[in-house]
């Protein structure tokens, strides 16, 4: 279980590495800040929600 301060404090890496990698995938993401997948993907699917970032498709 994931801490709502140590998810705050990923959202906010999360969202400071997209500034510099606005295509990243979430693989990359979780590679590059040593976050496991499942907290990457939970961080965005929030932050989409609240309206700070948007998913973008990516081409097959």
């Amino acid at each position: 279980m994931v801490t709502n301060m140590a998810k705050k404090e990923n959202n906010n890496k999360i969202l400071e590495y997209l500034k510099s990698h606005s295509q990243a995938t979430e693989d990359e993401i979780a590679k590059d800040l040593n976050i496991n997948v499942v907290e990457v993907l939970d961080s965005l699917i929030t932050m989409e929600k609240e309206g700070l970032l948007k998913s973008i498709p990516v081409p097959d």
